[in-house]
């Protein structure tokens, strides 16, 4: 070895590795047996064989022949000589344990703790050769396991974040944690697996610390580049997967209306992906509603990019309704249908507060006589603060004032999904009026004008008049108001203005708040006010509005996002449990459920772990339909390929961090190449005999 093996003045002990620069020792006390190169030396230089005297009657012929024999011997016993010290040498050296170090110092004789992250996502489930990835992936596990010794530990992470996986184990239950490993609907980030198994690394006494990430380093969900590394961890990323060449996916859907009704056409948009090279033409697109077919479409989606194809039916009942829409589409199936359901509601709870002598009656000839609504109508001086706070949809209507209590109440019903729509009157506390519209983000009640203002715009891409845009170009009469309040929208920012004066003040606007809506008319519902009541404008507002104050929950959730639904006015029983139940199978789970006010939250506890179409119960009442989707976060089947992980190794947020593109076989070899560095022990093993065999071949063959 160059002049490195050793320094004169160091310790030599088991718990420390011998640093020589390039190479280090396991074992460097062992180099103390070099001293035996001084046997050979000495046998050499005291050679005692005994000489036999021959005697010849005359010697001068053989003179220069025993010269030259005797200058070949010595040459001959040099060579033995240094074919033996480096035989010895190199079995020393081995006994050391000599390896080259894979970028951090290790110390000998403290065991050493491993996190191994196996990626257990969808996409793991492609095929190579025959093979399930998933299956490869494991295998590589078992391998970098089986690697270290019986005293090392280990833990482990996957996509489902287990509990049980946040402790550090023996490696022979590391290895049965592996084999119990399958494909998850759970999607997580390459950063997020990082950080947990760090969490229980860095709890281990021991300087040896290591990391493998086993995945396909999808490009949506390898974000290595927030990986926040512990330098005292040796980090590996090892690639495993094949790319698909093309997936066709559903990524998301929405409805033109955000209130469903009973035999009324429903616009459903369906927005489609194509992550192929190439394009997709009349794709078949199938929406099926409770289990029927109710509308087909076909769509043309070009190569790497997406298309929006809308699906027109009708429901023709109330209740809930369990949807799905499809594509067909291999070999990526799991994104190729999407669940969503919904409930149609056989009333819409409408309370209109009212001040005693109030004279507008318009109200009532809306609601009245229509059965898709339950209307009530409450003095304002004596709210019934629980029924209040169980509609969808208040009517402050021309109140003198708004006390602080009814504030609260009103601002609270808007934050847990309500809906509020303010009719100030012409003689009102302006200044309490304007409290709950600051609280509710809505523009403030200005000065009286006691002036013409017509309306001169509508709003027809507001979802509120989007159903009347067609007729409306025969309606050439727009309301009008001889007294009203400045209400300036610029005030709100975040305010849409439905009825616009010229002047640019709105007569009509809306905004959200918490869960729920506000509407702010600028003028009184009077004849001495305004003419709007008697507009074709004002049943189409009312109606509309009433409609879209539904509380209707969110069409789908994302398994393992979307863990908490929340649901309004959900009466408790301590005798009837809740359940969710599949839609069309045996599932059924209990969730956990607490209440917050007049919102139940209902928590799925991971238990959802299949697409589909459930019912959320009450013993044998249904209280909500529900649809769950596999997170579409790895349709996008792009992934970082080995040359591009080496190339992120540079960064300095991965600097240290080793990638490792072996097959499974190598696998192992390269793990403590990695971890441990490249052990050379077997190749001074090597010279040691080729040394032997030089010295066997030089006594032999040398005459």
């Amino acid at each position: 070895m160059p002049g490195s093996v050793c320094r004169v003045g160091l310790r030599f002990t088991d718990a420390v590795i011998l640093n020589t620069g390039i190479m280090k020792f396991i074992h460097p006390e062992i180099l103390w047996a070099l001293g035996a190169l001084a046997i050979p030396v000495i046998v050499h230089l005291f050679n005692f064989r005994r000489f036999k005297k021959v005697l010849f009657p005359n010697v001068s012929f053989l003179r220069e022949i025993r010269q030259e024999t005797q200058s070949k011997n010595k040459l001959k016993h040099l060579l033995i000589l240094a074919a033996r010290l480096l035989a010895v040498a190199a079995i020393v050296m081995a006994f050391a344990q000599p390896f080259i170090p894979a970028g951090k110092q290790e110390q000998a004789g403290a065991h050493r703790v491993t996190g191994i992250y196996l990626d257990n996502s969808f996409s793991m489930e492609a095929e190579d050769g025959g093979v399930r990835m998933l299956d490869l992936a494991r295998n590589k596990a078992i391998e970098i396991v089986s690697a270290y010794g019986p005293a090392d530990r280990f833990t482990l992470a996957t996509n489902d974040f287990e509990g049980r996986h946040q402790r550090v184990v023996s490696q022979e239950e590391m290895i049965e944690w592996l084999q119990d490993v399958e494909v998850s609907p759970a999607v997580r980030l390459v950063s997020e697996a990082y950080s947990r198994l760090r969490e229980s690394v860095v709890r281990e006494e021991t300087p040896n610390r290591s990391v493998f990430l086993i995945s396909d380093f999808q490009q949506s969900t390898a974000d290595l580049m927030n990986v926040r590394q512990d330098t005292s961890i040796s980090l590996q990323l090892v690639p495993n997967g094949v790319q698909a060449s093309r997936n066709l996916f559903i990524d998301s859907l929405w409805f033109e209306s955000p209130v469903r009704t009973v035999n009324v056409p429903e616009v459903l948009s369906v927005r489609i992906r194509n992550t192929g090279a190439e394009d997709e033409n009349a794709v078949p697109v199938v929406l099926t509603v409770n289990g029927q077919q109710k509308a087909v479409g076909a769509a043309d989606v070009t190569a790497g990019g997406d298309a929006v194809l809308q699906l027109t039916y009708s429901n023709t009942a109330t209740g809930e309704h369990h949807c799905a829409v499809s594509v067909d589409d291999s070999p990526v199936v799991f994104d190729n249908t999407m669940y969503f359901g919904y409930d149609v509601a056989d009333k819409v709870l409408v309370t209109e507060l009212y001040a005693e002598g109030s004279p507008s009656r318009s109200l009532s000839l809306v609601f009245d006589d229509n059965s898709a609504f339950s209307y009530t109508r409450m003095d304002a001086a004596r709210v019934d603060f629980g029924a209040l706070a169980q509609q969808n949809l208040v009517i402050v209507n021309q109140l003198a004032d708004i006390p602080t209590g009814l504030q609260a109440e009103l601002s609270k019903l808007m934050q847990e999904g309500g809906h509020v729509f303010i009719i100030p009157s012409a003689a009102c506390n302006v200044g309490n009026y304007n409290n709950l519209l600051a609280a509710s983000g809505a523009p403030q009640l200005g000065t009286w004008l006691q002036e013409a203002a017509a309306v001169s715009t509508v709003n027809m891409q507001h979802p509120l008049y989007r159903s009347v845009t067609e007729s409306a170009g025969d309606r050439v009469s727009m309301p009008a108001a001889t007294g009203s309040y400045a209400v300036d929208p610029r005030t709100a920012p975040a305010a849409d203005v439905l009825l616009g004066t010229r002047s640019g003040l709105a007569f009509l606007s809306t905004g959200n708040t918490g869960r729920g809506r506000w509407y702010l008319l600028a003028s009184p519902l009077s004849e001495e006010a305004t003419d709007f009541e008697r507009n074709w404008l004002f049943p189409v507002t009312m109606l509309n509005v009433a409609n879209y104050s539904r509380a209707n929950a969110p069409l789908c959730y994302t398994i393992g996002k979307d863990e908490t639904i929340a649901l309004k006015n959900v009466a408790v029983s301590g005798e009837i449990a809740f359940r969710v139940k599949g839609y069309s199978d045996s599932t059924a789970f209990i969730p956990t459920h607490r209440l917050a006010g007049p919102v139940m939250e209902f928590s799925m506890q991971h238990s959802v772990r299949t697409s589909g179409n459930y019912r959320l119960l009450q013993g044998d009442q249904v209280l909500a339909p529900l649809a769950f989707n596999y997170d579409r976060a790895e349709s996008a089947t792009a992934a970082l390929s080995a040359a591009a992980l080496e190339a992120l190794t540079g960064e300095p947020a991965l600097q240290g961090a080793r990638v490792l593109t072996n097959d499974t076989a190598s696998i192992r070899k390269g793990a403590l190449e990695r971890s441990e560095g490249k052990k050379l022990w077997w190749t001074f093993v090597v010279w040691a005999l080729i040394w032997l065999a030089v010295e066997v071949l030089l006594i032999k063959f040398w005459r």
